[in-house]
């Protein structure tokens, strides 16, 4: 089980190990994939927390920072962006993954 959440805590959700990891595109701007995604089986997702949702044609998004929330799919999957999820990364190595990709933008 892996907890996910909003820039600002407002949306809390579970999610359990029936992941699917897919990347939609590659950033014209710094080359690297964007857009990253996980599918999850609807069994395995649960909310813990939903603040205000603000909703723009098919996306929602919270309505305090932004953030573009899961989206349920057809077939039984919700599709979670993959900056969402607390993964093992350490705050210090996002931080420098951040800057890393900022440099390189302000390179070109």
């Amino acid at each position: 089980m892996e907890l996910g959440q909003c820039e600002c805590g407002a949306f809390i959700f579970q999610v359990g190990d029936s992941m699917y990891d897919i990347s939609t595109g590659i950033c014209r701007r710094c080359g690297e994939i964007s857009d990253r995604q996980y599918l999850i089986n609807r069994n395995d997702f649960r909310w813990l927390q939903k603040g205000q949702i603000s909703t723009w044609k098919y996306r929602s998004f919270c309505a305090q920072c932004g953030t573009d929330l899961p989206q349920e799919q057809a077939n039984n999957v919700i599709e979670v962006p993959a900056h969402m999820l607390k993964k093992d990364t350490s705050e210090e190595e996002i931080i420098a993954l951040h800057k890393r990709f900022a440099e390189r933008i302000k390179k070109r």
